[in-house]
């Protein structure tokens, strides 16, 4: 194991907001809760703040955004004009980032089926780089690139199967994501990358890992850069000619929730340390592309929710919102707790144990609070702010309970509060659900 030392967030980095209470406060009375807002100016902050971690890289560097952590129109313009690239898993995000007219030259498509008609779909949308993790991925990317009409740069998505500290591990042994360098069966990178080696219509670009999200000890990319090596070596003695042109490394860069986390520029400079003396061994100077979603949107948005209900037990109380874990579901699903604050109230302390509840009718919502929120004095009628809730959250809306969809409110570089998404109404939750059809006179 590599002994780490890098910097933390402290606290006070920790409580770091994009909006004032009052901002808040104006914004909760004037649109009405629950309610998300983006702050665009968070957005790009956290994109120099990823660039400056890799600058010292010798060779060309890349951000890609992982859109799949929130897809609203609004953040990916954002991003589009900082000149990301765009890593996209479904032929639904192909059509958001189309819409938005990106450049071809800056997508990445990684699907998790590998299916030929998927990839047959994204080549005629005008995809030119793809990662494959399958042989039958590999497969079908490589009849379906007959159909395009210039060769496609294909990457391999390795698993290195290491142990990984971080909240979601995505690398371990027999994994879903990205196959062995090297096995006794087909899936397997060698075997892979001779595949397309052999096309007359792939050209090997590179490998691609993720090792996870929110990863706590940077030191697993050093022991997966170390296996990269070493496969690379292997390879060149069978393939002499064969570079390196791509490395994609994934995301994880953690995002600081509730405790302190590696600051992405000692997380950075580890990294690049180890990658530049990968680069000096084999005289390349592949592009290195970094993958991010919830570090690059994660900080720049925050619910808004209202206190509808107070309960006080011996010792305990419960405030009940008009929000609940269909808005926050990683609340649930990894048990995330956000830092809440009540707005426009000093906390004071108070010996009461106070739990924070949503309006579903389900035992599993009640929120996480992180050490660092400020809710015990909360009332009936007061305001409360969840901060960093821009990654998972308003991609995973649910309709329980006949619930819709909240506004999205968009703060731009210059201060100007836009309307990013339509609050959902309850005819036209109705109608998606196949109302119009129920209400036929033939039915």
């Amino acid at each position: 194991m590599v002994e780490v030392s890098v910097g933390v967030l402290q606290d006070k980095e920790l409580l770091k907001t994009p909006f004032t209470d009052e901002e808040l406060l104006e914004i909760a009375k004037k649109y009405g809760t629950p309610i998300y807002i983006i702050d665009e100016n968070t957005l790009i902050e956290k994109v120099k703040e990823l660039k400056e971690a890799y600058k010292a890289f010798i060779g060309d560097v890349k951000i890609a955004y992982s859109i799949k952590s929130n897809f609203n129109p609004f953040v990916i313009k954002t991003f589009i004009k900082q000149g990301l690239m765009f890593d996209i898993a479904s032929l639904g995000e192909l059509y958001f980032i189309s819409k938005l007219n990106v450049n071809s030259e800056n997508l990445i498509y990684t699907s998790v089926t590998e299916t030929y008609e998927e990839f047959l779909e994204a080549i005629k949308k005008g995809v030119k780089r793809f990662v494959v993790a399958s042989y039958n991925g590999a497969m079908n990317l490589i009849r379906a690139a007959k159909e395009s009409p210039y060769p496609l740069q294909v990457m391999i998505r390795v698993n290195p199967q290491i142990n990984v500290k971080a909240y979601v591990r995505a690398s371990f042994r027999h994994g879903k994501f990205g196959v062995p360098f090297n096995s006794s069966t087909r899936d397997s990178a060698l075997v892979i990358l001779k595949e397309i080696v052999k096309s007359e219509n792939l050209k090997f670009d590179g490998l691609h890992f993720h090792l996870g999200s929110q990863i706590l000890d940077p030191s697993s990319f050093i022991v997966a850069l170390d296996k990269v090596e070493n496969f690379m070596l292997k390879v060149k003695k069978e393939f002499r000619e064969l570079n390196l042109n791509t490395l994609d490394i994934g995301g994880g860069t953690p995002v600081c929730y509730d405790e302190p986390v590696l600051k992405a520029k000692d997380m950075g400079e580890m990294i690049v340390k180890r990658l530049n003396g990968l680069i000096d061994y084999f005289s390349e100077r592949p592009t290195l592309i970094i993958e991010s979603g919830r570090f690059l949107s994660a900080e720049a948005c925050v619910l808004i929710s209202k206190i509808l209900n107070v309960k006080e037990f011996e010792g305990e109380k419960y405030l009940y919102l008009d929000s609940g874990y269909h808005l926050l579901l990683d609340s649930v699903l990894v048990k995330q707790s956000y830092p809440v604050r009540t707005l426009g109230k000093r906390e004071e302390r108070r010996e009461l144990k106070v739990h924070m509840a949503g309006l579903l009718c389900d035992t599993s919502d009640v929120f996480h609070l992180s050490p660092l929120s400020e809710v015990g004095n909360g009332d009936v009628g007061d305001y409360v702010a969840f901060y960093k809730v821009g990654a998972y959250s308003i991609v995973f809306n649910l309709p329980f309970h006949c619930q819709v969809k909240p506004a999205i409110l968009f703060k731009d570089r210059l201060g100007n509060i836009k309307i990013a998404r339509e609050r959902e109404s309850l005819e036209d939750l109705f109608m998606e659900e196949g109302g119009y059809l129920a209400l036929r006179e033939d039915i």
